[in-house]
């Protein structure tokens, strides 16, 4: 027998395969394409990381989608190796209550949302890459966060149509 092939990302605690494309997560899914490197999530709710160290992946967002991080688990709530882009009409609420930040990449980080994203991280930060930031889109985005809102090793570009709200405990 032919074993299925893993890809190098992880959603909700489970490895996505060629032959198990799909996570339930809550009420929702999370769908992973191989070719387009998309990861959509609709209407899910994870209790764990999505991790992805294979290639730069794209997340879809369609729906109302949460990522609860507890102390529990001490797991960053989207963790990339590769360049990480968030997209499409849907909305994301982070919250994470452990020594990480809510969203960080080894690459560069690209939020071209028209959807809300809020972040909550009462121990870390908000959004931290070690390549560039660029946020566009008409998305609205709050964060609450310990220490830093947005952070990267290069540079960071936000487009007018944004509308950012950062609030650390460090203010």
């Amino acid at each position: 027998p032919v074993s299925a092939s893993a890809y190098v990302i992880y959603v909700n605690g489970k490895s996505l395969k060629s032959d198990k494309l799909t996570v339930e997560c809550g009420g929702g899914t999370a769908t992973y394409n191989p070719a387009k490197k998309e990861l959509t999530l609709n209407n899910a709710t994870l209790t764990r990381e999505i991790y992805n160290s294979l290639q730069e992946l794209t997340i879809v967002l369609v729906g109302d989608n949460v990522i609860n991080i507890d102390s529990s688990t001490n797991r960053i709530a989207i963790e990339s190796t590769q360049k990480i882009t968030l997209i499409g009409d849907g909305s994301l609420d982070i919250t994470v209550d452990s020594d990480n930040n809510a969203i960080e990449s080894s690459g560069d980080i690209c939020l071209d949302m028209n959807g809300d994203l809020t972040i909550t991280d009462s121990k870390q930060g908000g959004i931290c890459s070690d390549g560039n930031i660029e946020i566009s889109g008409s998305s609205n985005i709050i964060i609450d966060s310990y220490n830093v809102g947005i952070e990267a090793e290069n540079d960071i570009a936000i487009s007018d149509d944004v509308d950012l709200n950062i609030t650390t405990a460090s203010d």
